[in-house]
Protein backbone atom coordinates (compact mmCIF):
# COMPACT_ATOMS: atom_id res chain seq x y z
CA UNK A 1 0.00 0.00 0.00
CA UNK A 2 1.23 3.71 -1.43
CA UNK A 3 1.31 6.24 1.52
CA UNK A 4 -0.28 9.05 -0.29
CA UNK A 5 0.56 12.63 0.96
CA UNK A 6 -2.56 14.20 -0.24
CA UNK A 7 -5.03 12.09 1.25
CA UNK A 8 -3.73 12.23 4.78
CA UNK A 9 -3.35 16.12 4.18
CA UNK A 10 0.03 15.91 5.10
CA UNK A 11 1.36 19.72 6.14
CA UNK A 12 4.81 19.17 6.02
CA UNK A 13 7.83 16.39 6.59
CA UNK A 14 10.37 16.10 9.32
CA UNK A 15 13.70 14.44 8.88
CA UNK A 16 15.54 12.80 11.10
CA UNK A 17 19.41 13.54 10.39
CA UNK A 18 20.94 12.62 14.13
CA UNK A 19 24.59 11.09 14.67
CA UNK A 20 24.50 11.92 18.28
CA UNK A 21 27.66 13.39 18.33
CA UNK A 22 26.14 16.38 20.41
CA UNK A 23 24.48 14.05 22.64
CA UNK A 24 27.86 12.44 23.45
CA UNK A 25 26.37 9.17 21.41
CA UNK A 26 26.15 7.32 18.29
CA UNK A 27 23.55 6.91 15.94
CA UNK A 28 22.80 5.26 12.29
CA UNK A 29 21.40 8.26 10.38
CA UNK A 30 20.23 8.31 7.29
CA UNK A 31 22.26 9.50 4.20
CA UNK A 32 22.72 12.43 2.85
CA UNK A 33 21.42 11.34 -0.55
CA UNK A 34 18.49 9.25 1.13
CA UNK A 35 17.39 12.46 2.68
CA UNK A 36 17.54 14.78 -0.74
CA UNK A 37 15.75 12.42 -2.07
CA UNK A 38 13.08 12.82 0.37
CA UNK A 39 13.29 16.58 -0.05
CA UNK A 40 13.21 16.17 -3.68
CA UNK A 41 9.64 14.30 -3.29
CA UNK A 42 7.73 16.58 -0.94
CA UNK A 43 8.56 19.30 -3.14
CA UNK A 44 6.62 17.18 -5.84
CA UNK A 45 3.98 18.17 -3.00
CA UNK A 46 4.94 22.07 -2.32
CA UNK A 47 5.62 20.32 0.99
CA UNK A 48 8.33 21.98 3.42
CA UNK A 49 10.49 19.63 4.90
CA UNK A 50 12.46 20.51 8.61
CA UNK A 51 15.14 18.01 10.41
CA UNK A 52 16.20 17.40 13.51
CA UNK A 53 19.66 17.20 13.83
CA UNK A 54 21.72 18.33 16.98
CA UNK A 55 25.29 18.82 15.65
CA UNK A 56 26.98 21.58 13.41
CA UNK A 57 27.53 18.54 11.17
CA UNK A 58 24.54 16.91 10.89
CA UNK A 59 22.70 20.05 10.13
CA UNK A 60 25.71 21.06 7.24
CA UNK A 61 24.56 17.46 6.29
CA UNK A 62 20.82 17.66 5.85
CA UNK A 63 20.91 21.81 4.58
CA UNK A 64 23.02 20.76 1.77
CA UNK A 65 20.35 18.12 1.12
CA UNK A 66 18.14 20.93 0.79
CA UNK A 67 16.16 20.92 3.77
CA UNK A 68 13.70 24.30 4.51
CA UNK A 69 14.22 24.32 8.27
CA UNK A 70 15.75 22.72 11.35
CA UNK A 71 13.99 22.25 14.25
CA UNK A 72 17.21 22.65 17.01
CA UNK A 73 19.75 24.86 17.60
CA UNK A 74 23.04 22.62 17.53
CA UNK A 75 24.89 22.81 20.96
CA UNK A 76 28.38 21.22 20.12
CA UNK A 77 30.21 23.76 18.39
CA UNK A 78 30.32 27.51 17.99
CA UNK A 79 28.73 28.63 14.68
CA UNK A 80 30.55 28.65 11.40
CA UNK A 81 30.47 31.14 8.65
CA UNK A 82 29.80 27.84 6.61
CA UNK A 83 26.68 27.14 8.64
CA UNK A 84 25.51 30.75 7.90
CA UNK A 85 26.30 30.01 4.34
CA UNK A 86 24.22 27.24 3.90
CA UNK A 87 20.96 28.29 5.70
CA UNK A 88 21.19 31.51 3.09
CA UNK A 89 21.44 29.03 0.14
CA UNK A 90 18.72 27.20 1.40
CA UNK A 91 16.60 30.25 2.77
CA UNK A 92 16.16 28.16 6.12
CA UNK A 93 14.95 29.03 9.87
CA UNK A 94 15.32 27.79 12.89
CA UNK A 95 13.40 26.94 15.58
CA UNK A 96 15.61 26.42 18.05
CA UNK A 97 14.30 24.72 21.11
CA UNK A 98 16.59 26.59 23.99
CA UNK A 99 14.75 25.13 26.84
CA UNK A 100 15.12 21.19 25.43
CA UNK A 101 19.01 22.18 24.37
CA UNK A 102 19.25 23.54 28.44
CA UNK A 103 17.63 20.65 29.39
CA UNK A 104 19.97 18.44 27.08
CA UNK A 105 23.03 19.89 28.86
CA UNK A 106 22.13 20.05 31.86
CA UNK A 107 22.92 24.11 31.89
CA UNK A 108 19.39 25.05 32.05
CA UNK A 109 18.22 23.30 35.36
CA UNK A 110 18.37 26.41 37.33
CA UNK A 111 15.83 28.15 34.91
CA UNK A 112 14.18 25.35 34.60
CA UNK A 113 13.53 24.96 38.96
CA UNK A 114 12.79 28.69 38.59
CA UNK A 115 9.77 28.54 36.14
CA UNK A 116 8.61 25.64 37.90
CA UNK A 117 8.22 27.38 41.19
CA UNK A 118 7.19 30.52 39.40
CA UNK A 119 3.61 31.63 40.98
CA UNK A 120 2.14 32.23 37.41
CA UNK A 121 2.25 28.28 37.00
CA UNK A 122 1.20 27.33 39.94
CA UNK A 123 -2.26 26.20 39.21
CA UNK A 124 -1.36 24.90 35.94
CA UNK A 125 1.12 22.25 37.13
CA UNK A 126 0.64 19.42 39.26
CA UNK A 127 2.92 18.19 41.67
CA UNK A 128 4.64 15.42 39.15
CA UNK A 129 4.48 18.28 36.03
CA UNK A 130 6.52 20.71 39.04
CA UNK A 131 8.99 17.84 39.47
CA UNK A 132 9.30 17.04 35.45
CA UNK A 133 9.82 20.49 34.81
CA UNK A 134 12.88 20.52 37.12
CA UNK A 135 13.99 17.34 35.71
CA UNK A 136 16.98 17.69 33.13
CA UNK A 137 17.81 15.17 30.16
CA UNK A 138 21.46 15.22 30.91
CA UNK A 139 22.37 13.89 27.40
CA UNK A 140 25.14 15.76 25.98
CA UNK A 141 28.73 14.81 24.69
CA UNK A 142 32.09 16.44 26.32
CA UNK A 143 32.28 19.52 24.32
CA UNK A 144 28.55 20.39 24.15
CA UNK A 145 27.55 23.69 25.44
CA UNK A 146 24.03 25.29 25.47
CA UNK A 147 25.65 28.45 25.11
CA UNK A 148 27.02 26.89 21.52
CA UNK A 149 22.74 27.30 20.71
CA UNK A 150 21.96 30.52 22.27
CA UNK A 151 25.15 32.00 20.18
CA UNK A 152 24.03 30.15 17.26
CA UNK A 153 20.58 31.61 17.37
CA UNK A 154 21.96 35.20 17.97
CA UNK A 155 24.43 35.35 14.94
CA UNK A 156 22.10 33.51 12.96
CA UNK A 157 18.91 35.85 13.54
CA UNK A 158 21.86 39.27 12.71
CA UNK A 159 22.29 37.70 9.50
CA UNK A 160 18.93 37.35 8.56
CA UNK A 161 18.16 34.13 8.79
CA UNK A 162 14.33 33.57 10.31
CA UNK A 163 14.23 32.16 14.12
CA UNK A 164 10.94 30.79 14.40
CA UNK A 165 10.20 30.80 18.24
Amino acid sequence: MKWNVEENKVDYIKLMHESGKAMGVQFAKPTVELQTAVIEEARRYNKPVVAHALSLEDQLEVLSAGVNGLTHAFYDQPLTAEVVAAYKKNNAWLNPTLAAVGSLTTEGQSIAEKYAHDPRVQDKVDGQGRSNLCRCMDFHGENSRWEYAIQTVVELKKAGIDIIW
